[in-house]
């Protein structure tokens, strides 16, 4: 039910979404506000991975012999709402598919598989890989960086024939700096078009103003039909203006580069081993209809608190652009609410700054009773739990004096 009602200088849009505890995430800008219903993630909360929805390798293989790096299940540390990722020096053998021999890297590594196809790498690493396929959506993910040279981090989509959109990549010796990209098989007009019609890839480093290994940050990209926006803390930081039309994986984890390849410099002597890339959850949003993808309702959505010094932004950058975006990019504020213990809501609010002038939101009764509103506006997390139990909760947002109010309860 969509109602709009004009009151006084503001409207209010009256959007009642009949779920039973909502789970929802917003983008607010002066125009619109656009809801998102939680569809898949994870917090991270139990003592091991989930394998109905995880496994701890690539599809085709544990091995990556290109960095000499063997994906153990061991390195997926789940403990305290955390998932740590953990890459290691330490031998591990394993027995090669025909498809991974490589002759190139076993001549760099000095080193070749037996007459059995065994083979030693040097270093072992920790991801998981989803076992459910995607297509578009807003996927998050919050994190820290560890601080230490060589290795590479990184949460993105990967699939069919090979196309890929990078959210983020990271390394530990340069941890003021987040790297974005897209790749496809056919290029996807994988280019942007600088002077005199020069074609150069996607891919872009973002300067930012803070370390990531200082504490916990928050990556999201939103894919849709005709593009992908990427956001640091609820910054948008590029836009990539084409299609991806296919299923895609989910997938983070940490690895190691080396000398002379992707992401250089890698591993060193002065690498500390074991080192951990940490992860508090991943979230994954649909426009789809909250009846038909909410169907876990009890899941807790606590947040491990760490708290931070500085809220990490880009460093005075424009965003970047693969070409022009066909609309126009507005300053967006992204809210998430999460029901939180057995009768409260956690809040997330990303994207703020106090240029804004006027932007307040607030829990509120079926009669109008203040629940819950801050006293202080930042990016940060709120968490309400009430006393008694409540019928009815409403979400009221006003963004310079438009008012939007959504049931929750």
């Amino acid at each position: 039910m969509k109602n709009f009602i004009k009151y006084s200088s503001c409207y209010v849009f009256y959007l009642l979404c009949h779920t039973v505890n909502g789970q929802f995430l917003f983008q607010i800008n002066k125009d619109t506000c656009i809801k998102w219903n939680y569809s898949d993630g994870d917090e991270f909360n139990d003592k091991k991975i989930d394998e109905l929805k995880w496994q701890t390798r690539f599809p085709w293989s544990r091995s990556l012999i290109s960095e000499d790096i063997f994906y153990s299940e061991n390195n997926v540390i789940v403990d305290s709402g955390f998932a740590r990722f953990r890459v290691q020096k330490e031998k591990t053998q394993t027995k090669l598919f025909i498809w991974e021999h490589d002759s190139a890297t076993f001549k760099r590594l000095g080193k070749y598989p037996d007459s059995l196809g065994n083979y030693a790498l040097s270093y072992t690493g920790g991801l998981i890989w989803s076992r459910k396929k995607y297509k578009y959506g807003y996927f998050e993910v919050r994190f820290k960086n560890p601080s230490n040279v060589g290795l590479w981090p990184a949460f993105w989509l990967y699939g069919e024939n090979a196309n890929e959109i990078d959210f983020m990549e990271l390394k530990g010796e340069i941890n003021n700096q987040i790297h974005v990209d897209i790749h496809c098989p056919d290029g996807c007009n994988n280019y942007i078009q600088g002077l005199f019609n020069y074609r150069k890839s996607f891919g872009h480093w973002i300067k930012t103003n803070g370390d990531f290994h200082n504490g916990f940050n928050v990556v999201s990209g939103e894919w849709q039909p005709n593009y992908v926006k990427y956001f640091l803390n609820g910054n948008l930081v590029a836009y990539f203006s084409g299609k991806i039309d296919v299923d895609l994986d989910l997938t983070t984890g940490n690895g190691k580069a080396h000398k002379g390849g992707a992401f250089a410099p890698g591993v060193s002597d002065k690498t500390i081993f074991p080192t951990d890339f940490i992860v508090d959850y991943i979230r994954v949003w649909s426009k789809d209809s909250a009846e038909s993808i909410q169907k876990n309702l009890t899941r807790d959505f606590t947040i491990v608190d760490e708290k931070q010094s500085e809220q990490i932004e880009p460093k005075n950058e424009r965003i970047k652009f693969k070409r022009k975006a066909k609309t126009k990019i507005e300053e967006i504020i992204t809210l998430s609410v999460l029901p939180h213990k057995v009768n409260g809501y956690s809040m997330h609010l990303l994207g703020y700054n106090k240029k804004i002038e006027s932007f307040t939101f607030k829990l509120i009764s079926e009669t109008g009773k203040i629940l819950f509103e801050p006293t202080v506006y930042s990016n940060s997390y709120y968490d309400k739990a009430f006393e008694e139990s409540t019928e009815k909760v409403y979400l009221e947002i006003n963004y310079e004096g438009t008012v939007y109010k959504y049931q929750l309860k």
